[in-house]
């Protein structure tokens, strides 16, 4: 059963350095959504490319993390 806790959604380049990070989302049990602008942390519109990206939930003390690919396409 979906259950509420705390995410956390991070960015990273090929050379695997973060990019941008969402902090810690509160989030209720159901779906979620959290829309990255193309930006990094300083502002700047990232190059097109390839990113990798983490979803990180948290619950009490149990955590669970998935990875993936994206490509950022302009």
């Amino acid at each position: 059963a979906p259950k509420s806790g705390q995410v956390t959604v991070t960015i990273f380049n090929s050379l695997g350095q973060v990019v941008r990070s969402s902090g810690k989302l509160s989030i209720h049990a159901g779906n979620g959504c959290w829309r990255w602008n193309g930006r990094d942390a300083f502002g700047y519109f990232v190059a097109a490319g390839s990113y990798l990206y983490s979803i990180r939930f948290e619950q009490n003390s149990k955590s669970v993390t998935r990875y993936g690919k994206m490509i950022m396409i302009k």
